[in-house]
């Protein structure tokens, strides 16, 4: 099983952290569109912080950035989101278009994992297949399913 990892970019370096030990201890493999994808500069993955002018620059070519993530996205089984309060329309968008996928080509489980206490929002509900209060909650469920 493969899962997209859509998450917020200045969650980026903790959720890199439990990304790794997840795909160790379950072997699923998450596709983290920061840190998988070889446009992404070296910067993101030192979890420096980008000024304004840095993050213009990061999304010039926002055609290619998005075009690149859908096609990541339909490579993989499915979605894994994290919505943990820092604001990220992209992790918003990723969800979306899961859904779009699924109702389009089949069965694309949308899980979401929100520390934010959003459970019970009737967006993330509509769209997900199940949403997990923390990351140990999802990766016992995700263990089940194996």
């Amino acid at each position: 099983m493969k899962l997209y990892l859509a998450h917020p970019f200045n969650s980026r370096i903790y959720i890199r952290d439990w990304e790794k030990g997840f795909e160790k201890r379950t072997g699923i493999e998450l596709a983290n569109p920061f840190f998988d994808n070889p446009r992404r500069p070296a910067k993101i993955e030192e979890g420096a912080e980008f000024d304004l002018q840095e993050r213009k620059k990061l999304v010039e070519d926002f055609y290619k950035i998005v075009s690149e993530d859908l096609k990541y996205m339909q490579s993989c089984d499915g979605l894994l989101a994290i919505v943990d309060g820092n604001r990220s329309i992209g992790t918003l968008m990723e969800i979306v278009y899961n859904r779009m996928f699924s109702l389009i080509s089949g069965n694309r489980p949308c899980y979401i994992i929100t520390t934010s206490g959003e459970e019970h929002h009737p967006w993330l509900k509509y769209h997900a297949t199940k949403i997990f209060k923390n990351f140990d909650e999802f990766e016992t469920y995700i263990r089940r399913l194996k």
